[in-house]
């Protein structure tokens, strides 16, 4: 019975710190099955109230960085109360795995999923709050100009970051034999608010993530789609369909029009230079009133991966964003 208890115990230990959590058999033959089994109910005991007491500070922490960024809207540039509440967070959790190598970009079941973000979103150019606890841009600001109208006024209202594994023979996507490969997608759900209506939006971003060093990730984003988040064949959304018929027929071509001439030669030029460079595609109007994308030399942006479990991960990206989501059952 001693030494079922004691290898049970080594189990424990391997997914644990080995700092706090070396289990030692104990082998002398002179002691006695009672010493034997004492003495592994003694090291069980200090191992189950070293890990109880780790895994409620870790969720203590947790707790605190996520009230932070409810608190201040999502935004993850308060930097002192946010890092702290970060570096809080690392700590422990580097205590808890001891010397071991962490590699956490390498693991990808640990990685796929559906996140939901907690940080707002990182675009620039925010609009004056209204002091709902909403953030608003326009659809030119957050789309970097991708979308039109460019002044139509934007809430978002959620971010979904979706990892999956990519199939082998997914469309546009070359997988790597040596190594994982995942999904990227960004599922951002809008509302556009016009005076009349307010209209729900659905904004994806499509890409891939594959690992690049033990806590980094590879990141390329290929194409993006503007769509209803709506049926718009439906009697009830009637009102929400002419509305959106409304504001997109025809909506990159009435940009144009207005457009001075030094500024039509300006983006005439850009546009040339971004296909030149990336092979971008830009959005054109469409009959289903729906504005896509194509990027097809993508750009590889990159993530490192700051924190990461079964139910939150924390990573900051090339352009030094702090990304803070939360895993979706």
């Amino acid at each position: 019975g001693a030494l079922l208890l004691t290898k049970q115990l080594a189990r424990i230990s391997q997914t644990t710190s080995s700092s706090i959590s070396t289990i030692v058999i104990f082998r002398t033959y002179s002691s006695t099955p009672i010493e034997f089994l004492r003495a592994a109910v003694e090291r069980g005991a200090l191992l189950l109230t070293k890990l109880t007491m780790t895994a409620d500070a870790k969720a203590e922490a947790k707790d605190a960085l996520k009230r932070l960024l409810i608190e201040h809207n999502g935004d993850g540039k308060h930097e002192q109360e946010v890092e702290k509440a970060l570096d809080t967070l690392i700590e422990l959790a580097t205590n808890e795995r001891g010397d071991g190598d962490w590699e956490p970009a390498q693991d990808m079941a640990l990685n796929v999923g559906r996140w939901r973000s907690v940080t707002d979103h990182p675009f620039p150019g925010k609009l004056p709050d209204h002091g709902d606890g909403k953030t608003r841009w326009t659809l030119g600001r957050m789309s970097f100009g991708m979308f039109a109208p460019t002044k139509a006024v934007c809430v978002i209202e959620d971010i979904i970051n979706v990892v999956e594994p990519v199939g082998e023979k997914e469309e546009g996507v070359e997988k790597n034999a040596e190594s994982w490969k995942c999904t990227y997608t960004n599922d951002v759900s809008i509302v556009i608010e016009t005076p009349a209506i307010k209209i729900p939006t659905k904004l994806v971003n499509n890409g891939v993530c594959y690992p690049q060093s033990s806590v980094r990730m590879g990141v390329e984003f290929s194409s993006g789609t503007l769509q209803p988040a709506f049926d718009m064949s439906k009697p009830e959304n009637e009102s929400l369909a002419e509305a959106w018929k409304e504001l997109f027929d025809g909506a990159i071509a009435k940009e144009a029009e207005q457009k001075s001439y030094l500024a039509a030669i300006g983006g005439w030029a850009m546009g040339k230079m971004l296909y030149m460079m990336m092979g971008l595609e830009p959005p054109v109007d469409t009959s289903e009133f729906t504005q896509t994308y194509q990027i097809r030399r993508p750009y590889v942006g990159w993530v490192d991966t700051l924190y990461i479990d079964h139910n939150l991960r924390v990573t900051r990206g090339n352009k030094g964003t702090l990304v803070v989501v939360e895993r979706m059952e």
